[in-house]
């Protein structure tokens, strides 16, 4: 959300992003995202209890009616469908099905699916969206597919230090909660003892017990989170990428809830502008974004084909083709300025 913001604000929008503080301020949010085109930021406080929701969602739509703003934008199904029944212009922007989020939002979102300040529904896959028209919930304008996207990286710059000039870096960047492959990575880097792997993110308790996992093994390392402005740094010094899914029960956010049926992640986009070799697992809602010969497709449970992937990518000519074809699909309509003007 912070990155769709500065994308409005980049293309010349006046933006306020109503959010729920989570105990940060203004400040510390722009500079943890790198933000270049700053808009304003109003936070709000709610308790961490099964009413803070419908809460936040009063709290958001209260303070967006205030501001009589053109229109507003947003995931919060509840604040966002207070706001049309009370005739403000909004869009909705889906990540999953709402029908799975709760029952609240469920009703919300049916009851406006009609009405004229309705704006627009967009949704982040193909997947996501004909799941929505299976379920008759499409109003009477069509869902709009706006897929991730995630700002242009700029690939010339030093190796860090923890990145061994001689060998061939293979990373891996996200979460390290449930389906997110860290079993499938950590015997990766057993069988091939000549390269390296470096893991970013996960909670310092998590790194802990993954650390107790990889035993002697040498050539891997866990750095943790690191701050979101930083990323494209780290992993632009990378040769191979990885996103090993599983193929049912992915975890979302939180580590609850399966979204393998229609995930779009932003990481897989990101990995995209970085110009890197991508090998991930073989399911059709990543084929959507990168494309047939965007990727290394393998078998989430075959560690033999991810072997043969890393070990096909060890030539460089290889690692720069598919580099290539998937930066090139970035730059054909992935950044966050291509989905914004795709949400208005």
């Amino acid at each position: 959300m912070m990155k769709m913001c500065e994308a409005y604000s980049k293309l010349g929008h006046d933006i306020c992003l109503i959010a729920s503080s989570n105990g940060y301020t203004t400040d510390e949010l722009l500079e943890a995202y790198g933000i270049q085109y700053p808009f304003s930021i109003h936070l709000i406080d709610i308790p961490n209890n099964k009413s803070g929701n419908i809460i936040y969602a009063a709290k958001a739509a209260y303070y967006s009616r205030r501001q009589n703003p053109d229109i507003a934008i947003g995931r919060s199904v509840t604040s966002l469908s207070t706001l049309c029944l009370s005739q403000q212009k909004v869009s909705i922007d889906l990540h999953g099905p709402v029908w799975e989020f709760n029952k609240l939002d469920y009703f919300l979102f049916k009851s406006i699916l009609d009405k004229k300040h309705l704006n627009k529904i967009t949704v982040n896959s193909q997947a996501l969206k004909d799941m929505y028209i299976e379920h008759g919930l499409y109003g009477s304008q069509d869902i709009v597919v706006a897929h991730n996207g995630s700002d242009a990286s700029v690939n010339k710059i030093s190796k860090t230090s923890f990145f061994a000039e001689d060998k061939i870096n293979v990373g891996y960047f996200g979460s390290l909660y449930k389906g997110r492959g860290v079993e499938l990575i950590i015997k990766l880097a057993e069988y091939f003892a000549d390269l390296d792997f470096h893991l970013f993110g996960g909670s310092q308790s998590e790194v802990s017990e993954w650390q107790k996992e990889i035993g002697d093994t040498k050539n891997i390392y866990f750095h943790g989170n690191i701050p979101h402005a930083k990323v494209a740094y780290y992993r632009n010094q990378c040769d191979v990428l990885l996103a090993p899914y599983s193929a049912n029960n992915v975890a979302v956010a939180g580590g609850k809830g399966d979204s393998s049926r229609y995930m779009n992640p932003i990481k897989i986009v990101e990995y995209m502008s970085s110009g890197k070799a991508i090998v991930t697992s073989n399911l059709s809602v990543l084929k959507e974004l990168l494309g047939e010969d965007g990727a290394v497709f393998c078998d989430p449970d075959d560690i033999e084909q991810w072997v043969a992937a890393i070990d096909t990518l060890k030539d460089k000519k290889v690692r720069d083709g598919y580099g290539k074809v998937v930066l090139d699909k970035f730059n054909k309509g992935l950044t966050w300025e291509a989905r914004a003007q795709k949400l208005l």
